[in-house]
């Protein structure tokens, strides 16, 4: 007889952030910034006042991260970036910057800033750049023919392996483009029972919207939005700001995403996309 010991060896893997080569602002393309605007008269409308998440995975009590807030001319933001952890996995931390508090804390004066992460993983320190940021005041004629997504993260982003539960995290990204090609698409629903009765019939308008972006855009960008908002949010809202629109200008249109499309236009870094967007909230119009 020939006995076999057999043993089983469970490993803990890690992912070691990448450094990646950081562009200066003085030469950084226009497309790199990402702006954000804030509104000192309407504090309570969320379309007018930006905010910016940012997370970092951890995997043990020596791993850690600090979110760093830098202007353009290289010195710290007066406004300090509070970490805050998951609380599903404590470890991993996270961050929500609200650019009102951020133009209040330097002054009130618009400027470009670069979020830092400063990342310790297993005994590797590294300095990722989450992002640059042009911070300007609300302008309706500035910011004509431009979109706003406004996402709130409640779940597991598998590809992040966070899990969002429970931290009420928000998000909003604005770019130039526009929301448009609204159409009604009307859905009749019915329950009949075994015996061929009607018990119920319900009709409603379900519309659909096309989003299209302008200009050029990083692709980092494109696929932040196309990876966290379009199909990792909970919640996700698309303001419009475009003065010819026939959908409401200027108002929060809760949605969901039916259909994506990348592709580029003139070249490769000229990054567009093409999203079929509908409405979370249907419309019922008969119910009997």
């Amino acid at each position: 007889m020939i006995r076999e010991d057999r043993q089983i060896w469970t490993f803990k893997g890690v992912v070691i952030p990448k450094t990646e080569d950081v562009i200066t602002f003085g030469n950084c393309p226009i497309y790199y910034f990402r702006r954000v605007c804030v509104d000192l008269d309407s504090q309570d409308l969320p379309w007018k006042n930006d905010i910016t998440a940012a997370w970092q995975k951890l995997y043990s009590a020596s791993d850690s991260v600090v979110f760093k807030l830098y202007k353009e001319g290289g010195e710290l933001s007066n406004y300090t970036v509070s970490s805050l952890s998951f609380p599903t996995d404590t470890k991993s931390k996270y961050c929500q910057i609200n650019w009102l508090d951020v133009f209040l804390a330097d002054g009130g004066i618009e400027s470009n800033y670069r979020l830092v992460l400063e990342v310790t993983v297993s005994g590797n320190m590294i300095e990722k750049e989450w992002g640059k940021y042009s911070l300007t005041t609300w302008d309706a004629k500035e910011l004509n023919n431009s979109v706003l997504i406004r996402s709130r993260f409640n779940g597991r982003m598998e590809h992040e392996n966070l899990d969002f539960s429970n931290t009420n995290c928000w998000d909003s990204v604005r770019f130039a483009g526009i929301l448009g090609d609204q159409k009604p698409n009307s859905v009749d629903d019915t329950i009949i029972s075994y015996d061929g009765v009607l018990r119920n019939a319900v009709s409603y308008n379900m519309y659909t919207y096309t989003l299209k972006s302008l200009n050029e855009n990083d692709p980092k960008f494109i696929k932040f939005i196309m990876d966290h908002h379009l199909i990792g949010s909970a919640e996700m809202y698309v303001t419009s700001i475009y003065a010819l629109s026939s959908l409401p200008n200027q108002v929060e249109l809760p949605l969901v995403c039916d259909k994506r499309d990348i592709g580029t236009v003139g070249g490769s870094r000229n990054i567009s996309i093409n999203i079929e967007l509908k409405d979370k909230v249907h419309n019922i119009i008969n119910y009997r």
